[in-house]
């Protein structure tokens, strides 16, 4: 079973983060998502958002790429965008018809998500690109072979194997057939030394199956294809997160956020986080991951707004946030503090308008050192200045 999803994995690195895009093998921006949110016809209708929230969006999205192409371009950099989601009702408690028959002022505020990938050297993508379609091709077509080779070597002597477990199984069967009217007799008698004596006996058939089942395990975990298997999942890992690591970055905003993590999943024993100091913020952390990035950490996740667990990541918040919640190390804004329910979500009119930032999040994810290069060139007097005074 390893050996197969190693192989299935194989094919899949291969194939790149999307070959049909020309930046691949970095991760290909999500056309769709990016164009589907532009759709304001399809978005405004019924009210499941306003004009003032596209309006926002588009502030927002001018301003954050703005900054961006900024520091790419002071750094040699490439910039693209990843993909962009402006979210309408979040709340799963809240039916669509309440939600579009809320008026504008009783809407929480709007939430706006939008990332980016950030190209740090573009002449390490491209060897990242030509090593997944010569070296890790070459290696993939080799793991295949041994697999095929190991299957018609091994399985003469796994026949073997399996022909003898067959053996036992049945002889197991047959024993307990056989005396299974003296056996209930001898439970009913109580007589414990013949029971003893059937139980032993029939342990004894078994522990035959489980030192077979033991030597079949021996011989997998000895063949070529399981120590090439393992071989390759090395290889593979190893240098995409070195490609990756070295080539580029995923730069996200999350304006108006629900709640917020520190963009690196682990346990504390594996994590290490290091307060920062950024201008304005009101918590900023670094968090470096002490457990070896696997070939798919560096793929976005499920809606493309974050790696799945890269080396190292940073939080920015800018704005009110609630106490950190210690279990999950997350944040939770400080205006969704009673927004448990529907009343308490569009119930009563909000002292500040849906389509003002309160809050932001900003996450940098991929090495180390390119994560603070990128920390430290923010305009955090701009980013700031998004942020909603009263």
């Amino acid at each position: 079973m390893k050996i197969l999803l190693t192989l299935a994995l194989a094919v899949a690195v291969t194939a790149g983060y999307g070959q049909d895009c020309p930046r691949s093998p970095a991760p290909c921006p999500l056309d769709g998502d990016i164009e589907s949110n532009r759709d304001v016809a399809e978005r405004t209708k019924d009210n499941a958002l306003f004009s003032q929230d596209i309006q926002l969006e588009d502030r927002l999205r001018d301003a954050v790429t703005t900054e961006l192409r900024r520091i790419a371009e002071a750094h040699g950099w490439e910039l693209y965008e990843l993909t962009e989601q402006g979210i309408g009702n979040p709340y799963v408690f809240i039916s669509g018809y309440d939600w579009n028959t809320c008026p504008f002022n009783k809407r929480p505020p709007h939430r706006f998500r939008i990332s980016f990938i950030v190209i740090t050297n573009p002449d390490s993508l491209g060897l990242w690109k030509n090593w997944t379609l010569t070296d890790l091709q070459q290696k993939t077509d080799q793991l295949m072979q041994e697999y095929k080779t190991d299957q018609g070597e091994s399985g003469v002597v796994l026949q073997k194997y399996q022909d003898s477990m067959q053996y036992y199984m049945q002889q197991y069967g047959d024993f307990l057939q056989s005396t299974q009217a003296t056996y209930m007799k001898d439970v009913q008698d109580k007589n414990q030394k013949a029971v003893e004596a059937h139980d032993r006996k029939a342990k004894a058939i078994l522990a035959n199956t489980d030192r077979i089942q033991k030597e079949v395990d021996a011989v997998q975990q000895g063949s070529r294809s399981t120590r090439a298997s393992n071989n390759f999942t090395n290889y593979a890992d190893n240098e995409t997160c070195v490609f990756a690591e070295g080539s580029i970055a995923l730069v996200s905003f999350d304006f108006n956020p629900y709640q917020t993590d520190r963009g690196v999943n682990g346990d504390a024993e594996t994590l290490s986080e290091t307060p920062i100091t950024i201008p304005h913020a009101s918590y900023a952390c670094l968090t470096a991951n002490h457990v070896a990035p696997n070939r798919n950490n560096y793929r976005p996740n499920y809606n493309g707004y974050a790696f799945e667990n890269p080396s190292c990541g940073a939080m920015v918040l800018f704005g009110s946030y609630l106490p950190r919640n210690k279990e999950y190390a997350t944040y939770r804004c400080t205006f969704a503090k009673n927004y448990n329910d529907s009343k308490g979500t569009i119930g009563d009119i909000k002292p500040v308008a849906e389509d003002k930032v309160q809050n932001i999040s900003v996450h940098v994810q991929g090495r180390k050192d390119k994560v603070k290069t990128i920390l430290q060139s923010f305009n955090c007097d701009g980013l700031n200045q998004l942020v909603y005074k009263p």
